[in-house]
């Protein structure tokens, strides 16, 4: 019998303490007390008072106007897929190395690109900030090696694997419409 009184005491404390509001008498809020900044510094409403502060992702590049991002797979998984023997991981690496290295080449020395960037990414997520309809933010796991293609106010375009530099020529002057 005391032990089912205790019990119904207890489970009486729980259920009033739940249905009281918390008070807060520094008045901080999440924000305030959060000290994570982003490089987008974009600040998210919720209906319920939330309020969001860019993407907490550690793995995240940071994407904004016109760019190429050659994606690469990171050290971790570079690793992984060299212990298993047949993986193929060194030869695509090369191969993909070689083929952007043209491409970039073509691309920089081509006055046409001047107002176009490019990046090499190992990171997992990308977060493409002024995208159409973005910012939206990729999350590449299964994707070792590929290409994503964006631009203000564009839908952003990706592919995945491996081509001779000449196909990602082809890709980024079709994307962004520039002439030879």
């Amino acid at each position: 019998m005391i032990k089912k009184t205790f019990f119904l005491s207890v489970i009486s404390l729980i259920a009033i303490s739940c249905n009281q509001p918390a008070t807060n008498s520094s008045n901080d809020s999440l924000v305030n007390m959060d000290s994570v900044k982003t490089k987008t510094d974009s600040i998210i409403s919720k209906k319920d008072s939330t309020v969001l502060i860019g993407t907490h992702l550690t793995d995240t590049a940071f994407i904004s106007g016109s760019e190429i991002i050659f994606l690469r797979p990171d050290s971790l998984r570079f690793e992984s897929y060299s212990k298993k023997l047949n993986s193929g991981i060194s030869e695509a690496d090369s191969d993909f190395g070689f083929a952007f290295s043209m491409a970039l080449d073509t691309i920089l020395q081509n006055k046409n690109f001047k107002s176009v960037k490019a990046t090499i990414s190992t990171k997992r997520y990308i977060r493409i900030l002024d995208c159409k309809g973005g910012p939206i933010t990729i999350d590449r796991d299964t994707v070792n090696f590929g290409i994503v293609l964006s631009a203000k106010g564009k839908k952003i375009e990706a592919e995945q694997n491996v081509y001779p530099g000449e196909h990602y020529i082809h890709v980024v002057r079709k994307y962004f419409d520039l002439k030879k």
